[in-house]
């Protein structure tokens, strides 16, 4: 529309209407991705759910934390050993004593594991099962706020519940720290050349603080989600 000589002025309507094209044409080629990430969530959610129904066991963290402490306790052991001459006989002692103290640790995080999931069939599914369907930028995304540095949106939230309560279990805590303890029985032993079994030891030892670690932070999330007390 044509107003004063040398000027001119937008038809609303027309302008609006072309808003609107702009807007819907937008919306169609988003739709494809959305729909396909609903669908994603959705799948990853019913899985999530399983996991959610599984009555709730007892608060594992002061396990998990023994088991560590039993683990550090085992390796201040070793070091002494090997800095102060301690005659043959106590050092096998100790040793063998290490070696029951580490296959408590690792059995008993096996057969609790097992005891779960034999009396609950969806505790098999753990976290890599839960998180399946969703993509790698998706499945951090979940892990970030497991880990408190982000905040899912509550039609998300039960994935990263379902995530939090598998990191949150003992078990895997409990069988890396066997390994730790059992591993420095093979140090005391082999005193003249640790070397080798030192290695397995410091190897399995931050794996045991990495297990640890991610178990404290799914506990933190869990217990300001009011899932566990």
């Amino acid at each position: 529309m044509t107003g004063e000589p040398g000027t001119t002025t937008d038809d609303p309507t027309a302008t609006a209407d072309s808003a609107a094209t702009a807007d819907q044409t937008a919306a169609e080629r988003q739709t494809p991705g959305v729909v396909a990430a609903s669908l994603r969530w959705e799948a990853a959610a019913a899985v999530a759910d399983e996991v959610l129904a599984v009555p709730p066991g007892p608060d594992e963290s002061r396990t998990a934390n023994a088991a560590v402490l039993a683990a550090m306790a085992a390796v201040v052991v070793t070091v002494v050993l090997l800095l102060v001459p301690v005659p043959s006989g106590w050092r096998t002692a100790v040793a063998i004593g290490v070696l029951v103290l580490g296959a408590v640790l690792g059995g008993g995080g096996l057969l609790r594991g097992r005891a779960r999931r034999r009396m609950h069939p969806a505790a098999r599914l753990h976290e890599d099962a839960i998180t399946a369907a969703l993509t790698s930028r998706e499945r951090q995304a979940v892990r970030r706020a497991v880990n408190g540095r982000s905040q899912a949106p509550e039609d998300r939230a039960s994935v990263v519940d379902a995530v939090a309560l598998r990191r949150a279990e003992a078990g895997g805590t409990l069988y890396t720290a066997g390994a730790v303890v059992t591993g420095t029985s093979g140090v005391v032993l082999q005193h003249d050349s640790p070397l080798l079994w030192a290695g397995v030891v410091v190897a399995w030892f931050v794996a045991l603080a990495t297990t640890w670690w991610r178990l404290r932070l799914a506990d933190r999330y869990l217990r300001r989600r009011g899932l566990r007390s």
